[in-house]
C-alpha cells in the first residue's frame, strides 16, 4: 500500500490528534512529549518572523501511520526536529526514510525562500543510554526502540553530537526536565560537512526558537548559551554506541 504524505496546516485537522496519540504510545517517558494543546498551538501558529513549524504526516486509507514535526529557524538557517515516529506495523517499509527525505526537501525549499542555498542542518534530541536507568532503558525499548540501536541508526544516517551537557526543558505544564538527552546535528550545508563545525550562535538560536514562549525553559537556555560559548562548535562522533551500560545498584530512580 502506498502512503500519502502531506503537510498539516489546520489545528483542527484530525491528523493533529492522531499524531499526538502516536507520540503518547511511542514514548514511555511523557516528559519527552508535548501535550495536545501545545501541538495544536504549533500548527495554528506555524509561521512568525523567527521560525516556521511543519507537521508532515504519512497516511494510508486516511489512517495516520507516521509523521514528523520539525521547525525551520529562519534567523539561524537551521532546523530542529521534535519527532519522527511510525506506527509499529509501518516500520521496516522505508516510510521513516521517506519522511526523513521529505523533511530535507522542505528545509531546502525553506532555505531557498529566504535566499540561502542550503539549510545548515537539522538538530534533534536523543536519549543517551549512559545516563538512563535500567528501568528507563527497558521502557524505551519496549515502547519504541532500544536507545543504543536508535543512536547507532542516527550515527549511520550522518548525525554527529553537539558536545554540551544538555538538559531538555519541561515540554508540558507540570512536566519535568529531562537530563538524559543529547543534542545531535545532521549537517546539510557543504561547508558544515567539510569543517564539521557549526556557529555557536546558530545552535543556540535553533534551540531558543523552539522553546520560545515557555517560561520554564529560560534557565536551561541560559545554561546552554554559556556552554556553547561564542565560537564555532566542533561536532563529535555520537557517544553511547559501544560503551558498557551502567547496571542497577539498589533502588532505581525515575
Amino acid at each position: 500500500m502506498t502512503a500519502r504524505f502531506r503537510i498539516v496546516s489546520e489545528a483542527d485537522d484530525p491528523a493533529v490528534e492522531r499524531f499526538h496519540d502516536l507520540l503518547e504510545r511511542t514514548f514511555a517517558d511523557k516528559n519527552l512529549t508535548s501535550d495536545l494543546e501545545t501541538l495544536r498551538w504549533q500548527v495554528r501558529n506555524r509561521v512568525n518572523h523567527r521560525r516556521i513549524h511543519f507537521l508532515v504526516v504519512a497516511e494510508e486509507r486516511r489512517r495516520l501511520v507516521g509523521g514528523t514535526l520539525f521547525t525551520y529557524v529562519i534567523t539561524a538557517n537551521t532546523a530542529f526536529s521534535d519527532y519522527l515516529v511510525l506506527e509499529p506495523a509501518a516500520r521496516g517499509r522505508g516510510l521513516g526514510r521517506e519522511l526523513f527525505n521529505r523533511r530535507a526537501d522542505i528545509l531546502q525549499k525553506a532555505a531557498n525562500l529566504f535566499g540561502r542555498s542550503q539549510c545548515l542542518g537539522v538538530m534533534i534530541e536523543v536519549a543517551n543510554p549512559l545516563r538512563m536507568t535500567p528501568r528507563q532503558r527497558q521502557a524505551e525499548a519496549m515502547s519504541a526502540l532500544d536507545p543504543v540501536q536508535r543512536r547507532r541508526m542516527f550515527a549511520h544516517m550522518g548525525f554527529l553530537q553537539v558536545p554540551v551537557n544538555y538538559v531538555q526543558p519541561p515540554s508540558r505544564p507540570g512536566g519535568k526536565a529531562v537530563k538524559y538527552t543529547d543534542l545531535l546535528f545532521h549537517p546539510m550545508d557543504p561547508e558544515v560537512r567539510r569543517t564539521l563545525t557549526v556557529p555557536a550562535r546558530a545552535l543556540y538560536e535553533t534551540v531558543a526558537a523552539v522553546w520560545a514562549g515557555v517560561p520554564a525553559a529560560r534557565p536551561y537556555l541560559r545554561r546552554l548559551r554559556q556552554e556553547l560559548g561564542d565560537d564555532a562548535v566542533p561536532l563529535v562522533p555520537v557517544a553511547g554506541l559501544n560503551q558498557p551500560l551502567p547496571q542497577a545498584q539498589g533502588q532505581e530512580g525515575q
